[in-house]
């Protein structure tokens, strides 16, 4: 063989030369940088509670389901909305930062800090 040149490894009677060894390893580790950027950007996008511009239309909240004024309680600590629709609710509440830019971002970097 060459000087330098990975060879291949037998486990269990299969052969699996360096090529393989190094997709397997490369595509594994970014699949799992994707997970725990996915779960980092849930953690802070329910952190934040940023609201979508459309949250108000899919909540339908009921002001009057308090029982007191805003005068008299201008923080409002109940889940007030009305709507049916609770996948839309809660992915109105999740904005920022953004899933898409975030894993664009990871993907970015990792391809280009990989060798």
């Amino acid at each position: 063989g060459r000087a330098g040149a990975e060879g291949s490894i037998n486990a269990g009677g299969c052969n699996f030369n360096s090529f393989l060894r190094r997709t397997v390893r490369f595509v594994g580790v970014h699949v799992f940088g994707l997970c725990a950027t996915a779960l980092v950007t849930d953690v802070i996008q329910l952190a934040t509670g940023y609201h979508a511009p459309f949250f108000l239309t899919v909540c339908k909240p009921n002001y009057t389901l308090l029982g007191t004024p805003c005068d008299a309680n201008p923080y409002i600590t109940q889940d007030i909305c009305s709507g049916t629709d609770k996948h839309a609710i809660l992915s109105a509440r999740k904005t920022f930062p953004s899933q898409h830019a975030t894993l664009s971002a990871f993907a970015a970097v990792y391809v280009s800090v990989s060798p």
